[in-house]
């Protein structure tokens, strides 16, 4: 999922060829002419199939990027979350804006980016009025507006961590929905005074719109089984330090299913909850593959038993996302 995933939509979308390594030593290439049934599983199917030598990428024109990230008050969270669901919102009718919303400690962070030349006047300035307006109050810049290209935000963005720590994370898919934002932001910081000291658990709302779910279809389709409607891809994290004992590993990790399971309870009483999860965000303990549906199980599952009857990938491999642990 990029920056600005409602121009292209996701990363497996922008793949026009696999050359992979088969079961039974053949290499071979899949797309949409050749071995399309492995192509499709491929794009969002994981380690299932064969194993991938070489992937050729779709390319674009370059285009400059606006980009900002804001920080505000965690005091003003409501209007955060109502500025975040109007923002996504508007990402129906302008694709080119991205968004990202992260609740930490002490701090909530605001990525805003814009593709194209964005001057005062630009479509950009008023996409992003409800965070600009007089609702929440601004306490920083961790990163100054810019005008650049996705490879400058990637390495703005990208920082060193000088004592690498210990990390888990989960993923739950909604709906907008400004009120679940709320509930989900009163439970988490309940949540976070159970913590051990040195315990950080944060989370980000991370917006996909229609046009980036029609985007992949546009371009061949995947078989992740994504709802063209607008929705929030939410990451849940938990970090904490490499030198812990086994009781903090062990409250860490509870955090972090506890509150992926909170907002999922949460997202289902308010009729907003998607089955979908996506695999970069997801814990090794969810069933990824079968959040995509049973109808794309059971394609995954025709593809695999085709191209390696004997189910390597399954036996051979220790874990991941694989078809053998989907039910």
């Amino acid at each position: 999922m990029g920056a600005l995933p409602n121009l292209y939509g996701t990363g497996a979308d922008g793949v026009r060829n696999y050359e992979v390594l088969l079961a039974d030593g053949r290499v071979v290439d899949a797309n949409a002419h050749e071995n399309p049934d492995l192509y499709r599983a491929l794009k969002g199917g994981g380690t299932n199939f064969g194993i991938v030598t070489r992937f050729d990428l779709e390319t674009h024109p370059l285009t400059s990027v606006q980009y900002t990230i804001d920080l505000y008050s965690p005091d003003d969270f409501t209007a955060i979350n109502g500025a975040t669901a109007a923002v996504q919102m508007a990402m129906e009718d302008d694709p080119k804006i991205g968004l990202f919303t992260n609740f930490n400690d002490g701090v909530v962070a605001v990525g805003m980016f814009y593709a194209g030349h964005a001057g005062a006047s630009s479509p950009s300035a008023s996409a992003f009025a409800p965070f600009h307006g007089l609702h929440p109050r601004k306490t920083g810049t961790a990163l100054p507006t810019t005008t650049g290209t996705l490879l400058s935000l990637a390495e703005a963005m990208g920082h060193a961590q000088d004592v690498p720590g210990k990390r888990a994370i989960s993923s739950v898919t909604t709906r907008v929905s400004h009120d679940l934002y709320d509930r989900v932001y009163q439970c988490w910081t309940q949540l976070r005074a159970t913590l051990p000291v040195g315990c950080v658990l944060h989370y980000t709302i991370q917006p996909m719109g229609t046009a980036g779910v029609q985007a992949g279809r546009n371009r061949g389709g995947n078989i992740m089984g994504l709802e063209a409607a607008p929705q929030c891809w939410w990451v849940l994290t938990g970090e904490w330090s490499r030198d812990a004992g086994v009781d903090v590993d062990a409250a860490a990790h509870r955090a972090v299913r506890t509150m992926s399971e909170m907002v999922e309870a949460l997202a289902r009483t308010g009729g907003v909850f998607l089955d979908f999860q996506c695999m970069n965000f997801a814990g090794a303990g969810q069933k990824v593959l079968a959040s995509y549906g049973a109808e794309n199980v059971r394609r995954m599952r025709a593809v695999a038993d085709k191209y390696h009857p004997e189910g390597v990938w399954q036996v051979l491999q220790f874990g991941g996302f694989l078809l053998r642990d989907s039910v």
